[in-house]
């Protein structure tokens, strides 16, 4: 069995969440397949720690303020 990990995230704002939501949507009645993992929102995995980092990791994300980024382009990749 894997080790648990800690991962760390950037989350997209409301807008920006469904506006991909959309993307989504249309990529699925388009005939693409695919998941999105339920309640999890769409993000960037930015990476993993050991679980016994915790609380440094939870000091780093309320201390990190937000950024602003422009996305030019979205790939569809096969498996």
């Amino acid at each position: 069995m894997q080790e648990k990990a800690l991962y760390i995230l950037a989350n997209f704002d409301e807008e920006t969440q469904k506006t991909l939501a959309g993307y989504y949507d249309i990529l699925q009645q388009s005939g693409f397949s695919g998941s999105q993992t339920r309640d999890i929102p769409y993000h960037f995995t930015l990476g993993s720690k050991n679980i016994k980092e915790e609380i440094d990791l939870e000091r780093i994300c309320e201390d990190t303020p937000c950024i602003e980024i422009n996305l030019a382009h979205i790939g569809i990749f096969r498996h």
